[in-house]
């Protein structure tokens, strides 16, 4: 898979949260789960700050190689001393046919302390338009083992559905829930949160304007909707400002609402 077929799949797909140690989506390393017409950009720094732009919670770096492809990503958290701290990195890794097929993430167990590999990705292929993502875990003397699968079917180079599992004690997958697409005019409109048996848990409604959108979230039960999050784009259609203003969970999450800062926004760089 080539890096420009690689950022469509990306690129079409939105997302979001800066880090405060969890990643939603590991299939979309550049966070950026939204139509991006320029499928040439790259993402350079991603800043997550406070609504006022004073206060820096995070900074997120992103790498690539020589052909383009992505390799890392640098994570850093301001320290005791106000200082931007690399706390935490993930490699990436390709097979002979480009396709992305391995990321591993390092951390440290302090400011000072040197890194270490810990949770890896593994990518596979088993058909035409899907992609499966497992992450393995390490358990001491027993190695490593499967903790989550994430499946990406896609249509027309766009996501259409994604599926989430979990596993049991002997490592048998279990899906937990999954999520659909829907696009108009090649525009990301409508994401569906659906818990394992089909049924549905939370829509996102995206309404453009000009060079914005407003996300809309709406409960299965309730005709009632609110702004979650604001995005701007550059002239390129480039996403380049994402703000929460609205406690919510975002679909797909497995965390409570207070992993998310409201009022936080977060900043986005490009290379071109």
């Amino acid at each position: 898979m080539t890096l420009i077929r690689y950022m469509k799949h990306v690129l079409f797909s939105l997302l979001l949260v800066a880090f405060w140690g969890c990643q939603i989506d590991a299939l979309d390393p550049l966070n950026t789960r939204t139509v991006v017409p320029d499928l040439n950009a790259r993402v350079t720094r991603k800043l997550a700050v406070s609504s006022d732009g004073k206060t820096i919670y995070n900074e997120t770096r992103y790498t690539y190689t020589n052909e383009g492809r992505l390799e890392r990503m640098d994570y850093y958290s301001p320290n005791a001393n106000v200082q931007s701290s690399l706390y935490y990195y993930e490699m990436f890794e390709y097979d002979a046919n480009g396709s992305l097929a391995r990321k591993t993430a390092y951390n440290r167990s302090s400011s000072t302390g040197g890194f270490s590999s810990g949770v890896y990705t593994v990518y596979t292929y088993p058909a035409n338009g899907q992609t499966n993502e497992t992450v393995f875990y390490p358990t001491g003397t027993n190695g490593y083992k499967p903790m989550t699968l994430v499946k990406t079917f896609m249509e027309n180079e766009v996501v259409i559905r994604v599926e989430r599992y979990g596993f049991n004690d002997n490592q048998q997958s279990i899906q937990q829930n999954s999520t659909t697409y829907v696009y108009q005019a090649g525009r990301l409109t409508t994401e569906e949160l659906k818990d394992a048996a089909g049924k549905s848990i939370r829509m996102l409604q995206y309404r453009y304007k000009g060079r914005s959108a407003t996300v809309e979230s709406v409960g299965p039960n309730s005709s009632q909707s609110f702004v979650q999050q604001e995005l701007q784009y550059d002239r390129r259609g480039r996403l380049i400002r994402q703000q929460y203003v609205n406690y919510d969970v975002y679909p797909g999450l497995y965390y409570s609402s207070s992993t998310i800062l409201p009022t936080s926004l977060s900043i986005f760089e490009y290379d071109n």
